[in-house]
């Protein structure tokens, strides 16, 4: 079907058409039964609510406010042991208003974030791929006085014979490869701007504060284990009850914030491997 015939109504496929195969009106106005490309508009627009309290959270507050009445109520009746009562009764109010207050914010559940995620890397491992990149990602520090953080660098495979090829970017003289945006960009600079002191240059010190900030801060992993030597160059770092699945995926955020942090920290490139172990842990390797 040519694009001058197409029909962008949603659901034109079924909706468009009666059985006798003529187009049929829609609400908010009628398409024409020459097959123009015609967009037709609802009259109502459909609103979602932002923020919405779930059935459970309305209950419980429900359950706070009501237990908060009958005790005022049966304090006023009562006179033995009013005061406990009327204590029952405050705190029932108070844990309502403090339960609205709390709840009905925005959120986005753990499973959702991950697979969007898986979706978004899976497509950068494609182009990469496509480009001709090598399976190795390294992250490199800005220079100094230009910004603060990293990029990403996915050099070119000198086997694939592309390497020439345009939209490679130049990171070191007769290097080239992908530089991309990395994903623990944007997170090292919010753990920047949390952090109550400067960020640490001794490898120790600098990991112990950015798996503080991920299981703190961020909320990305449940627990973690380090093991630095400074003699080999190497941190390893095994990681539990990551939220965003599997980390040897494409830049991933918990992968890619420590790589940021490490290269930033240290001011040195940074490369890692992920290795998945039992009980749903993973262990990365960086150099």
């Amino acid at each position: 079907m040519s694009p001058e015939k197409y029909d962008s109504t949603p659901d034109a496929s079924s909706a468009a058409f009666d059985q006798s195969g003529d187009k049929r009106g829609f609400e908010g106005g009628t398409a024409p039964a020459d097959g123009a490309g015609t967009s037709v508009v609802r009259d109502r627009p459909v609103r979602f609510p932002v923020g919405a309290r779930t059935t459970r959270e309305r209950l419980t507050i429900a359950g706070f406010v009501a237990i908060g009445v009958f005790c005022f109520a049966a304090g006023f009746v009562v006179s033995a042991g009013r005061e406990v009562l009327f204590s029952l009764g405050g705190i029932g109010l108070f844990a309502g208003v403090l339960t609205y207050g709390m709840t009905g914010t925005r959120s986005i559940d753990a499973r959702d974030g991950s697979q969007v995620y898986g979706t978004c890397a899976t497509n950068l491992e494609a182009i990469t791929t496509t480009f001709g990149s090598s399976t190795e990602r390294i992250y490199v520090p800005n220079p100094s006085g230009v910004e603060s953080g990293a990029r990403l660098f996915v050099p070119a495979d000198v086997d694939s014979g592309v390497q020439d090829a345009a939209g490679f970017s130049i990171v070191d003289s007769g290097e080239r490869g992908l530089v991309l945006e990395p994903t623990g960009a944007t997170l090292f600079q919010e753990f920047e701007r949390a952090l109550d002191e400067p960020v640490a240059n001794s490898p120790e010190l600098l990991v112990e504060q950015l798996i503080d900030s991920l299981r703190q801060r961020f909320e990305f992993i449940t627990d973690a284990d380090a093991i630095v030597r400074p003699d080999g160059g190497t941190v390893t770092i095994t990681i539990s009850g990551n939220v965003f699945g599997p980390l040897n995926q494409f830049d991933h955020p918990v992968a890619s914030f420590l790589a940021v942090g490490l290269a930033v920290g240290l001011d040195r490139r940074i490369s890692f491997e992920a290795f998945a172990v039992d009980d749903g842990k993973w262990v990365l390797e960086y150099r």
